[in-house]
């Protein structure tokens, strides 16, 4: 049986509303120092696996992209979100790196093209590169795409919501939101089971590969995080890169 999370007053006040994520600079301080974008991963635990260098993504996609203003001299933010550059018919692939192992999530530009896009355009910038695995829920989601690791940070802009058309079975991949709407980033989460939640948080692809792996990191140990969730891993989790590709 699905997990229900409540939407409760007390996860509103404690920003943890089931996925609580921001796409844009938050109003709210977060509980850590920010970590730049693309800096060096958290020590390494017992047992992890080593970080490899990352291989280029498809550069026939990469550069479809034309990349927005940014709103300040860090290369990975921005004022906008990026136009759409995907085919809605294309098949792409997104292999992630982690300190656990890899995992491989072929992406759903026919549901969700908007943060299909989004997600390969930061994918395609190095925006996921030495990012943070910072909230694992047992039985529930592991998430990550904030690389301050907080909870609240993200690209400098958000996008438009777009509604999941099926369940969130187990593996599917789904963009993080905060209660307010077109409020995802970059954060997105990994279904540990079947989940049941509204269909708010958009859908964009399943785990085809790595699901072992899922299942390691959905299953360490966590401790009390700032928000009061008993989710923050005890040793540090990390995404080391995401590579992506097109075709078959």
């Amino acid at each position: 049986m699905g997990r229900r999370l409540g939407f409760t007053t007390t996860l509103l006040v404690a920003g943890a509303l089931a996925l609580g994520a921001c796409g844009a600079d938050d109003d709210a301080a977060g509980p850590e120092a920010p970590q730049e974008p693309g800096g060096e991963a958290p020590a390494a635990a017992a047992g992890d696996v080593e970080r490899t260098d990352a291989p280029p993504s498809d550069a026939e996609v990469c550069d479809r992209f034309e990349e927005p203003e940014r709103t300040s001299d860090d290369p990975l933010q921005w004022a906008a979100a990026p136009e759409l550059a995907i085919e809605a018919d294309g098949t792409y692939d997104a292999r992630v790196a982690t300190s656990k192992g890899e995992l491989t999530i072929r992406l759903s530009p026919d549901e969700s093209p908007v943060a299909v896009n989004n997600f390969i355009f930061l994918a395609c910038q190095g925006f996921y590169s030495d990012v943070p695995i910072h909230r694992v829920v047992d039985g529930f989601v592991f998430q990550t795409g904030d690389p301050t690791g907080t909870g609240t940070g993200g690209p400098g802009y958000t996008i438009e919501d777009e509604r999941a058309q099926g369940p969130y079975d187990r593996g599917t991949v789904s963009m993080a939101r905060t209660p307010a709407p077109n409020s995802a980033g970059s954060q997105w989460f990994v279904a540990l089971d079947a989940v049941q939640l509204p269909p708010d948080y958009a859908r964009f692809g399943e785990v085809t590969e790595g699901m072992d792996v899922v299942d390691v990191i959905g299953s360490v140990a966590t401790t009390t995080a700032p928000s009061g969730e008993p989710s923050q891993p005890v040793d540090p989790l990390t995404v080391y890169w995401v590579q992506v590709t097109a075709g078959a």
